[in-house]
């Protein structure tokens, strides 16, 4: 790095794209209208862009329901089995039901076929949006199905 002397004061020339000394000791940067324009142009670049991070976010949290109810669908389905081995007869069906917070928006319905030797059960979850405890399209749901035989 040169070093040069100017009015008594020992000034060293910087490169940078900011700011620069010339020879006569005298600063030279942006001005008013470069800034503006290029805070304009970064502002016109940024805007496409938060709708896109914007989007991905409401994806992720769909993503995050969507696993959910395959979790908790999974859940249900070997509590219902375990069921199922200590007590063959019943009729294991059951209408709408929330479960216990902090899951509580999400919803199940059993379905038990009440075959006497290879009973088929269908357990459909999915997260409630709208309150209707049914399963509406636009509501993400997993459906799981399994077939269990009575054991002698």
């Amino acid at each position: 790095m040169e070093v040069k002397r100017y009015d008594k004061i020992l000034l060293r020339e910087i490169k940078s794209p900011f700011i620069s000394f010339s020879q006569k000791g005298k600063e030279h940067g942006f001005t008013l209208i470069e800034i503006l324009i290029s805070v304009i142009v970064l502002v016109i670049a940024l805007v496409p862009l938060s709708g896109v991070i914007t989007k991905s976010l409401g994806s992720n949290v769909d993503i995050e329901y969507i696993n959910r109810t395959a979790f908790l669908a999974q859940l249900k389905m070997e509590e219902i089995k375990t069921l199922i081995f200590a007590d063959y007869e019943r009729d294991y069906s059951e209408t709408a039901k929330a479960f216990l917070s902090p899951d509580n928006g999400f919803k199940y319905i059993i379905e038990d076929d009440g075959d006497p030797e290879f009973k088929q059960i269908k357990i459909t979850v999915w997260y409630d949006r709208n309150g209707n405890n049914n399963p509406n399209s636009g509501e993400e749901k997993t459906e799981l199905y399994t077939k269990i035989s009575r054991r002698y």
